[in-house]
């Protein structure tokens, strides 16, 4: 049985590559497609729109080499980038799905600024995105769960703890 990170990486994968399937998961992950099916309708999974590859392609972005594009700034690669933070929000688990450090990603935001506003901007379309699904579908849930773990809306969505101050009383008997 898959675990919620495979299943997570799963998601993503299907999400940032046009050319993924759930046959070609359902053989990663060691189970059906109608598994993968399903829990690709019960969580919402869909294509990524093609404006993020279209967007990596007008920016000034170096021709990856032959062979593996993993580690290389290519316009899919960075469409991946933009794909997978929008629906992590992590930026360590989208650079892993491309094949780089955390450091690295963050270099070539720096260098890249257009990078950066194309994260944010993804991500905060995704998060819209999940507002309107509670909004308007009676499979509220999952998008409640995203948000309520989401650091731009835990806050909002997050549970309640609302403990008070800890006190400890010693009591000694004599």
């Amino acid at each position: 049985m898959p675990t919620k990170d495979q299943y997570l990486t799963a998601r993503v994968e299907y999400e940032t590559n046009p050319h993924c399937t759930y046959q070609s998961l359902a053989k990663e992950l060691g189970v059906s497609h109608q598994a993968v099916n399903k829990r690709a309708k019960k969580e919402g999974w869909k294509k990524a729109s093609k404006l993020p590859l279209q967007v990596a392609e007008e920016m000034s972005i170096s021709k990856p080499t032959q062979g593996s594009k993993l580690g290389v700034r290519c316009p899919e690669n960075i469409a991946k980038i933009i794909n997978t933070y929008a629906v992590t929000g992590n930026k360590k688990l989208t650079a892993g799905i491309v094949g780089i450090d955390r450091d690295t990603l963050l270099r070539w935001a720096t260098e890249e600024p257009e990078l950066t506003a194309q994260m944010d901007s993804a991500r905060k379309q995704h998060l819209v995105e999940q507002f309107m699904k509670i909004s308007q579908s009676p499979d509220w849930k999952a998008a409640k769960e995203i948000l309520s773990r989401s650091p731009e809306t835990k806050d909002i969505w997050g549970e309640v703890e609302s403990k008070g101050p800890t006190i400890v009383l010693n009591i000694l008997r004599e």
